[in-house]
């Protein structure tokens, strides 16, 4: 919060960019050059002059994140300028909110080779999908679209922007003469969050807890078009309990693989090392991290298949708060440094 410059920067980087709350910084919330198979997801990002900025990217997730109330110039939510030859950015799931202005922009970047002389540059276009997004209250000038695609051809994909609610942009969701969507968009439905946060009270905020209280009313309400209105490919279900409705994925925050954003969960603290506990009898692994629990909410019901790329096998991980007690764990063994996936974490089992 409250840097001088931007939040965040990184140059070349890959890996992922998870669970972070960025607010009011003097730059930009993010900007990355060249981030690349990469996963940018859970993430509270508000008040910059351009909230996340993808500048040459190569193959990244953008999903479950709010990007809200972006100010000055460009004020733009989500910014994408180019990508690499047979890349994509993949932005999913994501509330575009209050955002001066546009929620997603889509444009090319200049790549310059100082080798050639005179210098050569090359115009790099994007490659971006735009699925079970919400669109609501960006564009606050003429000059600006909600979904922004910079000129004719700076999206090499057609029909790229599916399954997102477009609402109270301005009257200025898209340029139609730019811009052909494709299926499953909701233009001009009210998306009937529980209790949609307004913007000035958003942008003053800066206590966590009170961050959170008020990020979750970006939840669906009963009855709203946002709930089993997503993509339909079995690839985009839902998965946490803060879900509504059926599997089939809801559009916005809450929807999809990754809907339970991690700066969401209260008593979050930070530590070298969280202990993981692995009950063999069951197939399951329990995570000793509040941060992966909510309050309230049933462990056994929000958690994730961990498939083994170098073995035959998976385990289901569970988050579960430190305080509760491993008497409903099966039998097991203590194991060290056990190798999941390419990761080697501690692993520790308690039994009677």
């Amino acid at each position: 919060m409250d840097c001088t410059t931007d939040g965040m920067n990184l140059w070349r980087a890959t890996g992922s960019i998870v669970s972070n709350i960025l607010v009011s910084n003097g730059g930009e919330g993010v900007h990355t050059t060249d981030l690349h198979d990469a996963v940018v997801a859970n993430n509270i990002v508000t008040k910059h002059d351009n909230q996340f900025h993808l500048q040459y990217p190569g193959n990244v997730d953008f999903r479950n994140n709010v990007i809200a109330c972006g100010n000055g110039n460009p004020g733009d939510g989500l910014s994408i300028e180019g990508a690499h030859p047979s890349t994509e950015v993949r932005a999913e799931n994501n509330i575009l909110f209050g955002n001066y202005g546009a929620g997603v922009r889509v444009g090319q970047v200049g790549l310059v080779d100082h080798n050639q002389i005179p210098c050569y540059e090359e115009k790099a276009k994007a490659r971006a999908w735009v699925r079970n997004n919400v669109f609501y209250g960006n564009a606050e000038t003429t000059e600006q679209y909600a979904l922004h695609l910079d000129a004719a051809g700076y999206n090499l994909l057609t029909d790229w922007a599916e399954y997102n609610l477009f609402d109270q942009n301005n009257g200025r969701a898209y340029d139609t003469s730019l811009i052909t969507l494709g299926p499953g968009n909701l233009v001009g439905t009210p998306p009937k969050f529980s209790a949609r946060p307004a913007k000035a009270e958003l942008v003053l905020l800066r206590d966590t807890l009170d961050l959170r209280a008020t990020i979750m009313g970006f939840q669906p309400e009963l009855g709203s078009g946002l709930v089993d209105a997503g993509h339909p490919n079995a690839q985009y279900n839902d998965v946490s309990y803060m879900a509504s409705g059926g599997t089939r994925n809801d559009i916005g925050l809450f929807g999809g693989p990754n809907g339970a954003p991690g700066p969401l969960f209260s008593g979050a603290t930070s530590a070298n090392c969280y202990p993981i506990v692995v009950d063999w009898d069951m197939s399951r692994v329990l995570l000793r991290h509040p941060l992966f629990f909510e309050p309230g909410g049933n462990p056994w019901d929000a958690h994730i298949r961990y498939d083994d790329p170098y073995a035959a096998g998976h385990m289901d991980i569970y988050g579960t708060p430190e305080q509760v007690e491993a008497l409903w764990l099966g039998s097991g063994r203590l194991i060290s440094n056990h190798i999941l996936g390419r990761d080697r974490l501690e692993v520790i089992t308690e039994t009677d």
